[in-house]
């Protein structure tokens, strides 16, 4: 648990009586997996999670007041991240 050291610190337990599961109780260390993930100066990054994604259905649904234009697109528990699951690609620029 990469957590772990953090979970028994005094900074933690103090969190618990504002927030009892903890700061950061929810929190995920793990390779979202992005479909490819692009080096520092190159732009063909695609950010789209691929299906063995810890990211997929990890996330909290936001107030349906909130604009998300991805919203229907993900099916189950919200995906962690800017696409869900099964998104279409970013398209930017002059087509």
């Amino acid at each position: 648990d990469f957590f772990a050291t953090v979970r028994k610190s005094k900074s933690f337990l103090a969190s618990k009586a504002k927030y009892p599961p903890g700061w950061g109780a929810n929190d995920i260390f793990a390779d979202p997996k992005f479909v490819k993930f692009a080096e520092w100066g190159n732009a063909t990054g695609d950010y789209r999670l691929r299906k063995d994604s810890a990211a997929i259905d990890a996330g909290t649904a936001i107030d349906a007041k909130w604009p998300d234009p991805l919203r229907a697109a993900d099916t189950g528990k919200p995906d962690l991240g800017a696409f869900p699951l099964g998104a279409e690609p970013l398209k930017v620029g002059p087509r």
